[in-house]
């Protein structure tokens, strides 16, 4: 009877070692789900940085469960595909300036509208308000995505000719905007508009397709335009263009995940925008320094020559959005509430 007992004993200790073996093994052999993000800018730009911190954050979020490979430089998907691969799921997430998304989601035209977003802390803003959370919704219902983590980004315009410092120096160039607002405004400011892609944009200016362009900071140096733009104006308190940028994840994707994955991508998304904001911020800093050792003339713009902007913007961009788009002048008012 006590060797019976005994051998009972070995063999209950031999299945508790082969059930927890077994466990451990699954649990170490199971593989991580891997999710491809795709953007069109170069490694290191503040894009790239941050999608890489938020992938990071995500893996760790997880313990490993996700793994985010990131396509830089159109290397996976072309820009203008991107939202369609999201859409159709074959393409788990993406970094994309929302105006882009304009063409389909015309809401999305409030998100660079021109003198409506001064500052990078002022867009951050907008996710702790009605305006962020209706945006939010409308990625959601209407393009087929979630947006995880945003930011705002600067900009400004910068010329191969004259100077651009107040609405009437547009007159007679041939320029580039960034979404249709700031394209109805250069319009009114009796521009020739041309509509591409950022990464378009070096060629036009260097064969003379573009006169100039308003575009981000950031995208003013990575793109190297110092390369071929004469001047610059800048400004770090009243910006006449800004542009909020998402890190977008597919619903097809998202459906996918479970609940704790999920929260992982919210999280690690609201964790990482103010540092990358304060970057932002500083950016603007640093493009000025640039474009001045690079040998160009370099134009600040204070509250007076803002205003002359914004009157224009009021009378074009406003106006046409508040009357054109589904509940545009609810989501204008929204927004301009937010400081």
């Amino acid at each position: 009877m006590r060797k019976m007992i005994i051998v009972l004993l070995v063999m209950g200790f031999v299945m508790v070692n082969m059930v927890g073996s077994l466990f451990f093994y699954k649990k170490a052999d199971a593989a991580p789900k891997i999710l491809n993000i795709s953007h069109q800018w170069a490694k290191g730009d503040i894009r790239d940085l941050w999608v890489e911190k938020w992938a990071e954050l995500v893996t760790k979020k997880t313990e490993g469960a996700i793994e985010l490979r990131i396509f830089p430089g159109q290397s996976l998907f072309k820009t203008k595909a991107q939202h369609d691969a999201m859409r159709k799921g074959a393409l788990d997430a993406s970094v994309l300036p929302l105006i882009y998304l304009s063409g389909r989601i015309p809401a999305y035209a409030l998100t660079s509208m021109p003198c409506l977003i001064k500052t990078a802390q002022q867009g951050a803003n907008w996710g702790d308000h009605e305006i962020g959370k209706r945006l939010y919704e409308i990625g959601v219902n209407e393009g087929g995505f979630r947006t995880v983590s945003s930011i705002t980004l600067l900009g400004s315009v910068g010329s191969v000719k004259q100077p651009i410092i107040l609405p009437s120096d547009m007159k007679g160039l041939k320029m580039r905007g960034a979404g249709p607002a700031t394209e109805e405004m250069m319009h009114a400011g009796e521009a020739a508009i041309t509509s591409m892609p950022g990464s378009e944009v070096y060629f036009a200016l260097q064969t003379g397709a573009l006169d100039a362009l308003m575009t981000t900071y950031e995208s003013f140096v990575t793109f190297r335009h110092y390369e071929v733009l004469k001047n610059l104006t800048v400004s770090k308190t009243h910006s006449i263009f800004s542009a909020v940028h998402g890190i977008l994840v597919s619903n097809k994707t998202w459906d996918k995940l479970a609940a704790p994955e999920q929260r992982a991508m919210t999280e690690a998304g609201r964790e990482v925008e103010p540092h990358f904001t304060k970057l932002s911020e500083d950016i603007v800093e640093n493009t000025i320094k640039i474009y001045r050792d690079k040998g160009l003339e370099v134009y600040s713009i204070g509250e007076k020559e803002f205003n002359a902007w914004l009157d224009l913007t009021k009378s074009t961009s406003f106006k046409t959005f508040a009357e054109k788009v589904k509940n545009g002048e609810e989501l204008l008012n929204l927004a301009l509430e937010v400081k």
